[in-house]
């Protein structure tokens, strides 16, 4: 676990030499906890199964601090892993309309769960408190002439601590998500560049920056096809966009292609920040005319440039993000089970958010990469059993997300009958299911 502060990590690594059974450090609002873990298979189940003994805290200074012992000698409370929180039929519904479009009428949304408006307006004001629900427009970044990219990063020896990493990252627009992660690689970041020239220069101006050019790290920068769930722009990222606003002179007397309105840009910032914001308030702090927000954002929907009004459940009890990379090794095999692993994606979740956060296509290597939210432990285990033994010609690598350094994952309910897995399952596979709501 070298991807832990350089004096932590020196005190796990004694730690381990001084015990006889495996050892994990887990993180916690900024603290690190370690655990003894066992992982074992259960012939009566059939399932993988884990346990954790709670042993102390290391400071960021490096100093163990043991677990307290009662004075009855009783074993020391482990803290309760982080479970999902639980919803019933009703908020699954709203979640999931609200997800699919945020700016649903209560009408609408009673229509479909058989509520009051009444009724359903005081449910969706429960869940915004229960799970700080965030709302925000997800862009069509492909028709701004942008493609995501996917950087692991690994420190060789000791490595920069999460606080520096983060004020490098920070400063470079393009940069949408950065995590911290246990396992091959260190940082998982999540990228948007207009083409390969612009990524290099990214890559370099960030790996040049003093304060983490003195250690040394293998950067591994991966093309990637997003095929499932969506991450969030940060706000900075509206600076690149703000160079896409046409002005008009004798060169550009229209727009161009690939250019945006003031009005345009306005609109995409306003619903990125709060998807619910009243258009008045839009216009007010934007300076727009009077109808100008609504017709501009049906014109941006109309035009593909937003995917859809949605929203993520910031306080989900979710304990880490599993990202799991399925390596193609045997087309021939893979292919065979595909329609299973498309299916796999899509599966309802026990949850009040889908199974996986993320997915996507990546290029060297040839294969598929996801990210999987996981409340409890023993669920990470499960996944990697399933995948190899029912998905054939591939091999598969786990990291666990210990920390988001910058930006955020979209945790949501989406209907999957929307999603392009459901779309191929039904259009190259022959999947019959029932016909989708409109939202």
């Amino acid at each position: 676990m070298k991807n832990l502060p350089f004096a932590v990590h020196e005190t796990f690594v004694r730690l381990k030499k001084e015990h006889q059974f495996p050892l994990t450090v887990d993180v916690f609002n900024g603290r690190y906890y370690l655990y003894k873990r066992e992982t074992r298979w259960d012939k009566g189940s059939k399932r993988v199964l884990s346990t954790a003994e709670y042993l102390g805290k290391i400071r960021e200074d490096g100093t163990f601090i043991p677990k307290k012992h009662t004075r009855e000698k009783k074993a020391a409370r482990v803290p309760t892993p982080p479970t999902a929180l639980k919803i019933d039929h009703i908020d699954e519904k709203i979640l999931t309309h609200l997800s699919m479009n945020c700016r649903s009428t209560l009408k609408t949304i009673a229509g479909r769960t058989g509520l009051s408006a009444n009724a359903v307006e005081h449910r969706i004001a429960g869940l915004e408190k229960k799970f700080a629900i965030r709302y925000f427009c997800s862009i069509n970044y492909l028709k701004l002439g942008l493609s995501p990219y996917v950087i692991l990063i690994k420190f060789k020896d000791a490595r920069p601590d999460t606080k520096t990493v983060k004020e490098v990252l920070e400063k470079e627009p393009r940069i949408q998500l950065a995590m911290a992660t246990h396992g091959k690689y260190d940082f998982l970041v999540y990228l948007l560049a207009e083409n390969s020239t612009i990524l290099s220069d990214v890559v370099f101006n960030i790996r040049k920056n003093a304060r983490i050019n003195k250690f040394s790290s293998i950067w591994r920068v991966i093309a990637f096809d997003e095929i499932y769930g969506y991450v969030p722009f940060r706000e900075r990222f509206f600076e690149i966009l703000e160079e896409k606003i046409w002005q008009r002179s004798k060169k550009t007397p229209s727009p161009f292609h690939g250019s945006l309105k003031y009005r345009e840009y306005a609109l995409l910032k306003a619903m990125s920040i709060d998807g619910n914001m009243p258009f008045a308030e839009v216009e007010k702090e934007y300076g727009l005319g009077h109808g100008a927000a609504k017709y501009t954002l049906e014109k941006l929907k109309e035009n593909g440039l937003i995917w859809r009004q949605t929203l993520t459940l910031r306080n989900q009890n979710v304990k880490y993000d599993a990202i799991i990379s399925i390596r193609i090794i045997n087309y021939a095999k893979f292919l065979h089970d595909r329609a299973k692993l498309l299916d796999h994606i899509i599966k309802d979740s026990e949850s009040p958010i889908n199974r996986f956060a993320l997915a996507g296509n990546t290029v060297s290597p040839d294969g598929i990469m996801l990210i999987m939210p996981v409340f409890k432990d023993g669920e990470l285990e499960a996944e990697l059993e399933w995948l190899n033994s029912q998905i054939r010609g591939v091999t598969l690598e786990a990291s666990i997300g210990t920390d988001f350094v910058l930006g955020e994952l979209c945790y949501r309910r989406f209907d999957n009958s929307y999603s392009q897995q459901f779309k191929i399952l039904a259009e190259e596979y022959g999947l019959k299911r029932a016909t989708p709501i409109t939202y």
